[in-house]
């Protein structure tokens, strides 16, 4: 079947602060397809992954070597980029239904 191009709004979930080795393009991006399939509920199928931007911010916390981190630090170079990724389900309701479970959930590396 044929993808829609441009996705119905209410069914489109914006998943922000990924880090980057949670983007990676390789193998269809399986690390973001595994977390999606560890958080998704039982009855909703594995949604179409739209789009990733992998370096399309900087993180506000704390670097690891200990730096600020803050808008306003002085080593602002030092703190890791974030992407993000916009994934498509069925219809709104599994869109609710994921955004449920996975709303506020943190996948930084543990350092």
């Amino acid at each position: 079947g044929r993808t829609k191009r441009h996705a119905d709004a209410a069914s489109s979930v914006w998943m922000g602060d990924l880090p980057l080795i949670w983007t990676r393009h390789g193998g269809q991006y399986k690390r973001l397809r595994a977390l999606l399939r560890s958080y998704l509920p039982r009855d909703v199928p594995q949604p179409w992954i739209k789009t990733v931007v992998r370096k399309a911010y900087r993180s506000r916390r704390q670097s690891r070597d200990g730096g600020a981190g803050g808008e306003n630090s002085k080593d602002e170079d030092d703190r890791p980029y974030l992407g993000y990724a916009i994934v498509v389900f069925r219809d709104a309701e599994e869109a609710s239904s994921v955004i449920a479970v996975m709303d506020g959930t943190d996948v930084s590396p543990r350092t």
